[in-house]
């Protein structure tokens, strides 16, 4: 994930996608439950490092506890995301379906 990171934190930088202003995130794993959380919380490190600054506000759905857990988040320059974080047992490894929208482009990652 860290490549990912560094690849798209390049392209925000570049300026190919103008300003980031939303993200969408959907990570499936085949981890147990406790992996959820630590999944959420990266994909949160790297939309705040996208969008260069911390997020001001939180809306969490589920639990680590649950099969899923997701968050909307917003900054106080009006970017907002969508991240959700989901056990799947029939996925092998993580599955990852990323969208990154700014104000001149769109970039889209799956893997």
């Amino acid at each position: 994930m860290d490549n990912l990171k560094n690849t798209i934190k390049n392209v925000v930088d570049e300026g190919r996608l103008g300003d980031p202003k939303f993200l969408r995130c959907v990570l499936q794993v085949s981890d147990d439950i406790k992996s959820l959380r630590s999944s959420l919380e990266l994909l949160e490190e790297m939309a705040e490092y996208w969008f260069g600054e911390t997020f001001a506000k939180r809306h969490r759905i589920g639990t680590e506890y649950s099969s899923y857990i997701g968050e909307i988040l917003r900054w106080n320059g009006g970017q907002g995301a969508l991240i959700v974080v989901n056990v799947s047992p029939s996925v092998s490894q993580k599955y990852l379906d990323l969208m990154l929208v700014g104000s001149k482009g769109t970039l889209y990652h799956e893997s």
